[in-house]
């Protein structure tokens, strides 16, 4: 599943996506691809990403309908 969120992640900064939610959300499932795989530190990284992204993007109606505050909850699993 790793390399495919890798690939999906890819093609979604390529099409300029940086800032979309959807590419938020890849880089959340590759974080934890890698803490399953018990890889923390990429894990935390693709995680601090995402929280980038869905703290630019908090007034949009997606962030206000999903709950960006999980990926602070991810990221606390691993300190």
């Amino acid at each position: 599943a790793l390399g495919y969120y890798q690939q999906a992640a890819k093609i979604k900064e390529n099409l300029s996506e940086i800032d979309s939610l959807s590419l938020a959300d890849t880089y959340t499932n590759i974080g934890v691809c890698f803490r399953k795989l018990n890889q923390i530190e990429s894990a935390i990284q693709y995680l601090e990403k995402a929280k980038l992204i869905y703290l630019r993007q908090c007034d949009t109606e997606y962030a206000k309908t999903a709950n960006p505050a999980d990926i602070f909850i991810n990221i606390c699993r691993y300190l």
